[in-house]
């Protein structure tokens, strides 16, 4: 498989892009630490490899905009690692 994925996204060294995403599927880093119920820089060392609570199995983000834009992350990726986390 190239760079592009099955589901439409593209590698990038800072999360993935992603193409024709409805803006429901989308959440925020608020929204994504209500749900998990951890605060923000919880999730941003989970999300960053080079910490060491860096956590494959946490949902990708997407950057929306320039190289430093806005972080999303895909409500079904979000639901799955839940779901995951809630069968152990």
């Amino acid at each position: 498989m190239s760079s592009e994925q099955q589901d439409g996204r593209q590698n990038s060294s800072d999360g993935i892009e992603a193409d024709n995403m409805k803006i429901g599927e989308l959440l925020t880093v608020n929204e994504v630490c209500t749900m998990l119920k951890m605060s923000a820089s919880t999730l941003n060392r989970r999300i960053n490899p080079k910490s060491s609570y860096f956590d494959t199995r946490f949902p990708r983000p997407l950057r929306m905009g320039p190289a430093k834009g806005s972080l999303r992350f895909l409500m079904r990726e979000v639901d799955q690692y839940i779901n995951k986390l809630n069968r152990k």
